[in-house]
């Protein structure tokens, strides 16, 4: 099994259609059709219920196990894929609580400058854990 097998279920799944999917990857139609051959044998199942005349496809309750899987595995191989690329290109991730960004922040970027001229921005939501961190009687905060 390899990963752009899985890449291609994924579409495939998606589309339920080889030659849709085949465009979708600039690549032929029997490409397609060897991945899911080649899948199909590694589990010992059929992905796909294909019926000849009607022309259309549904995936099998085996396909929707792996499916479920394999988008998983592509969404944490991309993740990693970023993490590697952020780390040889010494990107820092940082942090703050909104109420103390605001104030921390302008201050803090000249520090940064020195180590990483590459900044990513973004924008998370607050959680729950982060708040509770924050709590004066589970940590003790400097005066």
């Amino acid at each position: 099994m390899n990963i752009q097998d899985l890449i291609y279920f994924n579409d495939l799944a998606k589309t339920l259609n080889y030659t849709e999917t085949a465009h979708n990857f600039f690549v032929s139609q029997p490409t397609i059709s060897l991945a899911v051959k080649r899948l199909e044998e590694e589990f010992d199942t059929n992905l796909f219920n294909r019926q000849r005349f009607s022309k259309g496809m549904t995936i099998t309750e085996t396909g929707e196990l792996l499916l479920d899987f394999s988008n998983r595995l592509v969404l944490q191989l991309a993740a990693t894929k970023q993490k590697i690329r952020d780390t040889s290109n010494n990107v820092v991730s940082f942090g703050f609580l909104p109420t103390i960004g605001g104030a921390l922040w302008p201050r803090f970027i000249p520090q940064v400058k020195k180590a990483s001229q590459i900044f990513i921005f973004t924008k998370k939501k607050v959680r729950m854990s982060c708040l509770n961190l924050s709590k004066p009687e589970k940590y003790q905060l400097p005066s």
